[in-house]
C-alpha cells in the first residue's frame, strides 16, 4: 500500500515537473529559486517604500538591552535632527507597544515600516 502511494506520489511530481517545468525562467528548474523569487516580487507590490515609518530598528534579546539602549541613543542624536521619530527602539515605543498580538505588529513595523534593520 506505501509503494502504491509513493509511487503515485512520484508520478504527481513528475507530471508536475512536466506541465509546469517549461513555465520556470530558471535553467536548473529549481523550483525553490523561483518561488523565492516570486515571493520578493510580491514584496515589491506590497511594500510601499516612501511609507517607511522608521530610518532604523533594533532587535536585540532583552540582556543587551543597556548596550543597544546607548547606541539607540546615540543614533537619536545624530538621526531624529528634524523632531521626527526615526529610530525604532521599544524604550521610546512603550504605549504604541503595549497592545494583543504584538508579535504580529513587531513583524509589520522590521518588514513594511522600517529601512534598515539592526539585529543583536
Amino acid at each position: 500500500m506505501l509503494a502504491k502511494l509513493f509511487e503515485c506520489r512520484v508520478q504527481n511530481c513528475d507530471r508536475y515537473r512536466q506541465i509546469y517545468g517549461g513555465r520556470l525562467p530558471s535553467k536548473e528548474k529549481n523550483l525553490l529559486k523561483d518561488f523565492d523569487r516570486f515571493g520578493q516580487q510580491l514584496d515589491s507590490l506590497f511594500i510601499d517604500k516612501l511609507e517607511h515609518r522608521f530610518d532604523v530598528a533594533f532587535s536585540f534579546p532583552g540582556d543587551i538591552r543597556e548596550r543597544v539602549s546607548h547606541i539607540a541613543e546615540k543614533l537619536c542624536k545624530k538621526i531624529n535632527t528634524d523632531g521626527q521619530q526615526r529610530v525604532f527602539y521599544d524604550m521610546y515605543h512603550k504605549a504604541e507597544l503595549a497592545r494583543p498580538n504584538l508579535d504580529l505588529y513587531l513583524q509589520t513595523i522590521y518588514r513594511y515600516k522600517t529601512k534598515l534593520i539592526v539585529v543583536f
